[in-house]
């Protein structure tokens, strides 16, 4: 009666069987549409996450950069300000040879003067 094989001889038979697998493949395909559902929640909670852990590691790097960079600065800084003390000290003592040099001379020259 029915060309397809292994057909049950009963239409209502053939209309409750394609029913009962039309309700397992939609049942199926819910179970599977309500896992991609779940993990796609998971995999959006996953993502929040790693931002956030992203964001507090940029954070955390950007801190760490920038308390090197004024380490930095404060070392240059102080060579730097070393550096001027030592050419100050070495004008000071610049200027008082000349000075004692002046007064070397000026006291021969008045030596001279009075000597005459």
């Amino acid at each position: 009666m029915w060309p397809i094989k292994n057909m049950p001889d009963n239409p209502c038979n053939f209309i409750c069987m394609t029913l009962a697998i039309s309700q397992k493949l939609q049942t199926k395909l819910l179970v599977g549409y309500c896992n991609a559902i779940l993990f796609q929640k998971s995999i959006r909670e996953e993502m929040k996450q790693l931002t956030a852990q992203s964001e507090k590691i940029k954070v955390e790097l950007r801190e760490y950069y920038q308390e090197q960079l004024e380490v930095v600065v404060r070392d240059k800084l102080r060579e730097f300000q070393e550096q001027l003390d030592a050419a100050e000290t070495s004008l000071h003592k610049e200027l008082e040879q000349r000075e004692h040099a002046l007064t070397e001379v000026a006291s021969q020259q008045v030596k001279q003067i009075s000597e005459k």
